[in-house]
């Protein structure tokens, strides 16, 4: 197990908002605990997080989960992905930014990030997802999402 302060160039290249089309299944679960102490777990998508640095993540939830109250409550989440044969686990102080179109959105700063590996075995795939209709509204939301989340980054 390897642990930087750093998103991996390869976690920003996912999540860097570009070339949606050949992301799509790919699913990044983001993990918060509750006032019992059990874990919330949401399944995110490549349009509803943005990376706009090495340490520097944008969110965006639906206001009504579960996992957008927590987060927002507690100020830290866990992101949790595949990349290059391992799993990378960012672990993130998160603020509330602002609500709209049924949307809360977030801004994390990453607080470190492990990345675990073996060499005798390498992770292909974790959970992931097809669209089975409206491939191109759900492409034009995701992109409706980031740019306003790129607007939020600037």
């Amino acid at each position: 197990m390897t642990r930087s302060s750093e998103l991996p160039a390869s976690v920003r290249a996912l999540l860097n908002g570009s070339n949606l089309e050949a992301k799509i299944g790919v699913v990044v679960q983001l993990a918060v605990s509750d006032d019992a102490g059990w874990a919330r777990v949401a399944s995110i998508s490549v349009g509803e997080v943005l990376a706009v640095s090495p340490n520097r993540l944008l969110l965006t939830l639906y206001t009504g989960s579960r996992t957008a109250a927590e987060l927002g409550t507690r100020g830290r989440g866990l992101l949790l992905l595949v990349d290059g044969g391992g799993i990378v686990k960012i672990e993130l102080e998160v603020s509330r930014l602002g609500e709209g179109s049924g949307r809360t959105t977030f801004e994390g700063n990453v607080v470190g990030v492990e990345r675990d590996e073996v060499p005798y075995a390498r992770v292909i795939h974790g959970i992931q997802f097809e669209l089975v209709s409206h491939e191109q509204q759900v492409l034009a939301r995701w992109r409706e999402q980031l740019n306003g989340l790129r607007e939020l980054a600037s």
